[in-house]
């Protein structure tokens, strides 16, 4: 049949006659007569014919998928035009027909294969048909919400007022609307005296009519597929938009039906190559769709997400569309399709390489919707994609973000970047950062330089004094303690990077970076006498070890490394590093072992480490263990770091002879040995008790250079052999009675005088050697309970504090961050103190205080109660001391700190009885020093 004959007919007036009754009870059946639908005329006020044609379209649409079982996916159009017409068809896909990708053009040719549906565009009548085959319309279609689609994702419309809805604005913008289905004719018209009446009228077709369209069809159907663009009343579903020539409204014209068909994508799609298709939707990278979203290939009014629009164009496979069709109706479902699209789209084979820098530069502009709320929507496979993009487009980079989940305080991330990991810095936009943080792909800075650090290989032993020295001693001091027993020191290359240690867990390793073991780049911040001498003779370094400073600062870093991983409290700490400072300052040094004139016989040397006011005042209480060890008998004893006091054990596994020396001595000979037989030396600082039999120590064979000595061990519960530990080994100061001060007569008379100085120097000697047995432990411990830093900074140094202020109502009374403040607390340690607050902590989960500060305190010389009973001093509890015009001391446990937030002290404000603000003219000046030997501090 020509394509440009009358194929019209079955829209023609027809005849009808009353072909149901009544009183037809059976809801299903069509019932003559003007049904009410019950909408307003100003119903949806802002759709226009654009928008109705979109929801005809839909059904249209929907109706053929449901007819024939279609694949909503494998939906495609053709175009064809004539002189007359333009015909948009519908056909059954076949294995051979072309795929929906090269299928969106205008083709000239109609394809073959079964019809199943038309639009169709008569330019001369200026009229509209859309015409779906083996489809009906029933009663029920009629009533609002009246639809078949519910629950099912194939279909577009599912709230079932589609059509009606149509046909109202079309009939508002002065368009007749007519359907022909079920053999009836469906016309709607607004009645009624103010014509705002939506009413359906329904007339049956006459019987001739309904079976001569019967048997045209069997006749087209017989042994072939339907194939010409006619419709049938009793069949098929036909809506037909038009005007008569006497209506006041122009008919349609050719531009008119090609904006308002744009709403379909199947019909008015982008060409294939600008059109990512996969089977969550597809990607519309023509520039003429940017920012239009379509819901099975329909056009969605609402075109952004979050308030921003979108840069490229979608079309969503799946989803829900609100009432008026403005937005999909779930925007967290939108954001998980988005991503799918992009994911399913980057591994296209053809264009997917091109597509991973355009969805990274997405999450570079805030303005666009497309990346909105898809942190969490990403796939694993998708985050990879990105990340391994980013790597080889910018290998000379590291990206990190300023995300405050996972910034440092250390220092600003650039600059970690540039100076430890030795790349240019390059921020990611912190959504995209939170995507690759997801699935662990990136570091922060500070978890890279960990990283790094970790990786770095261990280094092999270095043989100077200075290594070795560092090496044992710390290993030494780390035996103190059982929990610290456990963590084997690993020195480690360390390159560049700024970090000093590093635990691993699960290793049970704390990694050191192998400046501490180089004397001058661990001297370059902690200069003592020592190094500077060295320098001074021309940087040779000195056989013995001499600085202990820079094992107390390793040592006191580990502690605070190690104190969350093995709940080691505050007061723990503090004590450790106080023992570990004692027994490097105890340790004997220079240890040598030579042959001695005279017969089989060795000598020992060393140097004592002790003040010279201790030798001088006490040095018949300072003495030195010295053990002369067989090699054939003690060689295991040559790696053990500390000692053993159970006097059974040990003689039971060494019978090598000990003497007890002098430290000042700095000598030892052993005499009558066996020439054939190899010998070490072990020695430690002693002090005087009963039943001292230590045993354990490690030196070298003789002739082979300095030994090493081990420090006292502190543990009095056992050592690294199972041996039990007798407390009275362990040295302490405050169970020992000190002799008293010796002097010689005066030179030339004076002797009533000198005679009552001494008689008071003696019992001021006196009265301090009893309040030392007796109180000044207590005394101390009281007053330094607090010498602690925040639990929280040790044990999460990457929690960031923001508080700046904290008002308490008991003391009414505002704490602020860099504030000189007057105080008291519950210890009564000092009567009254000054203190510069570093830092204000409210209450947090990760903070196991309560509300406090971080301090350092400045107490009057003259608020002695520290050592001294109120009443000694002249004062009494309730005295005031103008705390503000004295002469302060500062509180301090590290010297290269002190005064600063490193060596800062926490108070709970819960234990502060008293405070007020310092004067505004308040400030500490301090002193200098000058002399000979002295220094400014």
């Amino acid at each position: 049949m020509d394509d440009d004959s009358d194929s019209s007919s079955v829209i023609d007036d027809y005849e009808f006659e009353e072909l149901f009754p009544e009183d037809e009870d059976d809801a299903d059946k069509i019932r003559k007569g003007s049904h009410p639908l019950g909408l307003s005329r100003s119903y949806i006020p802002k759709w226009n014919c654009a928008d109705s044609l979109r929801e005809i379209i839909q059904n249209w649409k929907d109706g053929i998928v449901e007819s024939y079982g279609l694949d909503p996916r494998s939906f495609v159009t053709h175009l064809h035009e004539t002189k007359n017409e333009i015909q948009i068809t519908v056909h059954r896909p076949t294995p051979n027909a072309p795929s929906p990708e090269t299928s969106r053009t205008r083709r000239q040719i109609r394809p073959e294969g079964e019809l199943l549906g038309f639009i169709r565009f008569k330019r001369k009548q200026g009229s509209i048909e859309l015409a779906n085959f083996n489809a009906a319309l029933t009663m029920q279609n009629l009533s609002l919400g009246g639809t078949t689609k519910h629950g099912d994702d194939k279909f577009v419309g599912t709230h079932g007022e589609g059509f009606k809805l149509a046909a109202l604005v079309m009939l508002r913008n002065n368009r007749r609307f007519q359907i022909k289905s079920s053999s009836a004719s469906w016309n709607f018209s607004f009645k009624g005296v103010y014509q705002d009446r939506f009413t359906c009228s329904i007339g049956p077709a006459t019987d001739r009519k309904v079976e001569n369209d019967k048997a045209a069809l069997e006749r087209e159907t017989t042994n072939k597929p339907r194939a010409s663009l006619k419709a049938y009343i009793h069949q098929d579903v036909v809506v037909k938009i038009y005007n008569r020539p006497s209506d006041i409204c122009d008919r349609i014209t050719e531009d008119q039906f090609n904006d308002w068909i744009a709403v379909s994508l199947d019909i008015k799609g982008p060409p294939p190559d600008a059109m990512i298709r996969t089977e969550y939707g597809d990607l519309l990278l023509d520039e003429r769709f940017a920012g239009r979203i379509y819901l099975k290939s329909l056009r969605v009014k609402h075109n952004g997400a979050g308030g921003k629009r979108y840069h490229y164009g979608y079309n969503f496979a799946e989803g829900e569309i609100s009432r008026d069709r403005e937005q999909l109706t779930n925007s967290k479902e939108k954001a998980l399709m988005l991503a799918d699209i992009w994911g399913a789209a980057m591994q296209h084979e053809e264009h997917g390489g091109d597509l991973v820098p355009k969805y990274i530069a997405l999450f570079g502009n805030s303005d666009y919707g497309d990346v909105f709320g898809v942190e969490d929507a990403i796939s694993e496979h998708t985050a990879r994609l990105i990340w391994r993009r980013l790597r080889t487009d910018a290998p000379g980079e590291f990206f990190y973000s300023e995300d405050p989940e996972t910034t440092t305080e250390y220092a600003p991330q650039a600059d970690i970047i540039t100076n430890d990991i030795k790349k240019q810095p390059r921020k990611l936009p912190n959504r995209l950062w939170k995507v690759l943080r997801r699935f662990s792909l990136a570091r922060t800075p500070e978890e890279q330089r960990l990283h790094l650090f970790e990786s770095s290989s261990p280094i092999p032993p270095i043989s100077s004094p200075f290594a070795a020295g560092v090496e044992r001693m710390l290993r030494t001091v780390l035996s103190m303690d059982p929990r610290l027993r456990s963590v084997t020191p690993v020195f480690v290359n360390g390159g560049n990077i700024g970090i000093n240690l590093h635990y691993k867990k699960e290793q049970k390793a704390l990694l050191i970076h192998r400046k501490w073991l180089d004397f001058g780049k661990a001297h370059e911040n902690s200069a003592c006498e020592f190094s500077k001498l060295t320098t001074l003779e021309g940087g040779q370094e000195a056989s013995a070890f001499a600085c202990d400073h820079v094992v107390e600062d390793l040592f006191e870093l580990a502690v605070n490394d190690l104190r969350g991983h093995l709940q080691i409290s505050p007061m723990e700490a503090i004590d450790l590093r106080r023992e570990a400072r004692e027994r490097l300052h105890q340790t004997p040094r220079d240890v040598q072992i030579a042959n001695y004139s005279g017969g089989n016989a060795l000598q020992v040397t060393w140097i004592g480490t002790s003040s010279g006011v201790a030798s001088k005042y006490y040095e018949d209480r300072i003495f030195c263990i010295v053990a002369l060890h067989a090699m054939s008998s003690c060689e295991n004893r040559r790696e053990e770091l500390v000692k053993s006091t159970n006097v059974a054990a040990s003689e039971a596994s060494c019978r090598c002879e000990h003497r007890k020396v002098g430290l000042s001595e700095s000598s030892a000979t052993f005499h009558d040995l066996d020439p054939a037989e190899t010998y070490f030396a072990l020695l430690w600082h002693h002090d005087l008790r009963p039943s001292d039999q230590p045993t354990a120590g490690i030196s070298s064979t003789p002739q082979e250079g300095p030994a090493s000595s081990p420090l006292p061990y502190v543990d009095p519960a056992n050592d690294d052999n199972g041996n039990d530990v007798d407390d009275s080994d362990i040295m302490d100061m405050d169970d020992q009675s000190l002799p008293m001060l010796k002097s010689e007569s005066p030179v030339g008379g004076g002797e009533d005088v000198t005679r009552q100085l001494m008689d008071a120097w003696n019992k001021d000697e006196q009265e301090w050697n009893s309040y030392q047995e007796t109180e000044l432990t207590t005394t101390l411990t009281r007053g330094l309970i607090m010498r602690t830093r925040c639990s929280c900074d040790a044990m999460y140094p990457e929690t960031s504090f923001d508080d700046t202020h904290y008002d308490d109502e008991r003391l009414d009374f505002t704490f602020e961050k860099n504030q000189w403040i007057v105080m008291r607390d519950r210890t009564m340690a000092f009567h009254e103190y000054v203190a510069w607050v570093h830092e204000v902590h409210a209450e947090s989960e990760n903070c196991i205080n309560k509300p406090h500060l971080t301090i350092t305190k400045y107490s009057s010389c003259r608020s002695d109660t520290l050592l001294w009973e109120a009443e000694t001093s002249g004062m009494t509890e309730t005295s005031d001391i103008d705390v503000e015009s004295e002469e302060m001391l500062l509180h301090f446990s590290s010297l290269h700190h002190m005064g600063q937030l490193a060596d800062a002290e926490v108070i709970e404000i819960d234990d502060i009885t008293v405070v007020r603000p310092a004067s505004a003219e308040f400030c500490i000046n301090y002193a200098k020093f000058s002399g000979k030997n002295s220094s400014n501090l």
